[in-house]
């Protein structure tokens, strides 16, 4: 079976202690990290401090639960002045960070912005913006990981911006409704992004015609076809994390991390 996490967007005020009494009473293998009592700015939090981190990624280890990505904010947009030059700067910080904690990947957002007419003239740009930051966090035990989301929902456009680059170890965290909601296939999107899938973000919802619709629901009550998406992952041997991905920092009306966590691995055993 493929490893299951979930993201702690799904669960966005959970202390460390309640994160990790969740994964474990609902037999998770692992916790993506995204937010922790409220807060996403995980690098300035006291539990990932110079003097509490090892701390911390014990309680994990201890708990056998793995940490495969540490989930930033971080938008890559152009690789041109000084907004650029803070985006290396914080993700050398990430970079230091998920490599202290044992965790292979930091997740990224990239693209051009949303009211750009025509974004494929900025791909070259953005591609060479995600291969300086690869780079720049080469001396960590960590790769980057760009999700798609954004301007880049759909895989043949971050494809298209991947081939601009020249770090091969540049992974791709695939947000599945993401690409349903903008027209892919399953087999087109797996196709376009192949061996750069590093990471999965899974939930449901009621409609895949708009990638605005927030009509979030259980898994395996909407539309996402999480059993051929399985079946899918398998067939191409993927050894990552299947993440689920609850939106409620962003959505606090979404049902609660109480039930939604624990469904989530229950159904996802069932497919198994």
């Amino acid at each position: 079976m493929v490893n299951l996490s979930f993201s702690t967007l799904s669960a966005p005020f959970y202390s460390i202690d309640e994160i990790i009494d969740m994964a474990v009473d609902n037999r998770y293998d692992g916790v993506e990290l995204r937010f922790v009592t409220g807060r996403s700015d995980l690098i300035h939090l006291p539990e990932f401090s110079e003097s509490l981190v090892d701390t911390t990624r014990q309680r994990f280890e201890m708990a056998n639960l793995a940490l495969p990505c540490v989930g930033t904010s971080l938008l890559i947009e152009s690789s041109q002045g000084p907004e650029f030059t803070a985006l290396l700067e914080e993700a050398r910080s990430y970079a230091a960070l998920a490599e202290r904690l044992g965790s292979p990947l930091i997740r990224v957002f990239a693209g051009p912005p949303v009211e750009e007419s025509d974004p494929e003239h900025l791909f070259q740009d953005i591609g060479n913006a995600i291969s300086l930051i690869a780079t720049a966090i080469e001396p960590y035990s960590v790769r980057l990981a760009v999700e798609t989301h954004g301007t880049l929902s759909r895989a043949e456009d971050l494809a298209k911006v991947l081939s601009f680059s020249s770090v091969q170890t540049i992974g791709v965290v695939w947000d599945l409704m993401h690409t349903l909601r903008n027209g892919e296939s399953l087999e087109d999107s797996a196709h376009w992004l192949g061996p750069r899938i590093s990471h999965v973000h899974l939930r449901d919802a009621l409609s895949m015609a708009d990638d605005k619709a927030h009509d979030f629901v259980a898994m395996g009550e909407g539309a996402v076809p999480a059993a051929d998406f399985m079946r899918l992952l398998k067939a191409n041997h993927f050894g990552g994390f299947v993440s689920f991905e609850w939106e409620k920092f962003w959505m606090p009306a979404l049902a609660e991390p109480e039930v939604v966590i624990p469904q989530f691995a229950s159904y996802m055993r069932s497919l198994a």
